[in-house]
């Protein structure tokens, strides 16, 4: 039953596409009506063939991308490594020394730096409020 109607639509498709290349509807091709069905099979072979170099151009970017990817996660996990190894190497005491835990209790240098900076013009304050300089 399947293959039955599978066959009379293959055979509807294929009767369509042939009154399509018959211009006049005599039944026989001429060598214009020819040279039209060439002309289209030419075509599709051309779109053809640039589909398959867009899909194979595509292929290339979707692999470059899966290696970047895994690139990308491989350092995420290293980063990660480190930064709990460090972690684990560095203590800061309740009064803010930071000492290293490798069983010498290290003072790591430390520094409070604050700098202020100046820009001419317009400042708006937190209250909305313009001062000018």
């Amino acid at each position: 039953m399947v293959e039955h109607m599978r066959d009379n639509n293959f055979r509807s498709r294929k009767e369509s596409i042939l009154i399509k290349y018959d211009a006049n509807g005599d039944g026989v091709y001429d060598n214009d009506e020819v040279n039209a069905i060439v002309d289209d099979y030419m075509n599709t072979m051309s779109n053809n063939s640039m589909l398959a170099d867009t899909n194979e151009g595509q292929k290339k970017i979707m692999y470059f991308a899966a290696v970047m990817i895994l690139l990308l996660s491989i350092s995420n996990l290293g980063t990660a490594f480190l930064a709990t190894t460090l972690a684990k190497e560095v203590k800061v005491s309740s009064d803010g020394i930071m000492t290293s835990t490798d069983g010498n209790d290290t003072t790591l240098m430390t520094m409070d730096k604050v700098d202020t900076i100046s820009v001419p013009g317009n400042v708006v304050t937190n209250e909305g409020e313009i001062e000018y300089f």
